[in-house]
């Protein structure tokens, strides 16, 4: 036996959970290491290592269960449809981050990332309204698109217009989806589905 040898079994902690566990052990005396079979770890103990250093160090290590919440940009001046919307969305069994931009002003400090929101994180989705104080829709939209970060966002335009002429430019800009605002409650809960579609 060497002097003041100091055997550190750096999974022992592991051994009682996994089956046929193998220790890794390894011996050090004054004159050097004692080179030792090294028994190799099965995968599922190696994992369980991983997660135990990981754990340490502040939780980094994220379950692949874990679904990160969709986030959700509506640049909309009217209080009462982004309420009725984050309630039809709330009937959809997904989740979902709103951030809601009251005007073009703020929707454009948005998307040009200044002020409050030069830090912003890219959204998978931006719902755009089309008539809107300070900027239009369409001005905005065309922001959207002349924005590197926020190329590949899928934009849905709703809007009370049923105009044909809407439609066909905004399909020009590459708009995912042209939603008419529904007058009724039930066809607003609707748009819960259509969003979640969009995002999935």
């Amino acid at each position: 036996m060497h002097d003041n040898c100091i055997l550190r079994d750096i999974t022992a902690d592991f051994a009682p959970q996994v089956p046929n566990f193998c220790t890794n052990i390894q011996c050090q005396s004054r004159s050097g290491d004692l080179a030792l079979p090294v028994l190799p770890i099965p995968r599922l103990a190696r994992l369980s290592l991983l997660e135990a250093r990981q754990s340490a160090k502040g939780g980094r290590l994220k379950q692949a269960s874990v679904v990160r919440a969709a986030r959700l940009v509506v640049i909309e001046d009217n209080g009462g449809d982004v309420f009725l919307l984050e309630r039809a969305l709330k009937k959809q069994d997904f989740r979902f981050e709103l951030i809601h931009l009251l005007d073009g002003g703020e929707a454009l400090a948005f998307i040009r990332r200044q002020g409050a929101y030069a830090d912003a994180e890219i959204p998978n989705l931006i719902l755009l309204d089309l008539n809107l104080s300070k900027y239009t829709g369409e001005d905005l939209l065309r922001e959207i698109r002349s924005a590197k970060h926020l190329a590949r966002v899928p934009v849905c335009v709703w809007s009370s217009s049923q105009s044909r002429r809407d439609q066909a430019l905004l399909a020009d800009l590459g708009v995912a989806r042209f939603i008419t605002k529904p007058s009724g409650l039930d066809q607003f809960m609707e748009i819960g589905k259509i969003i979640k579609d969009l995002v999935s």
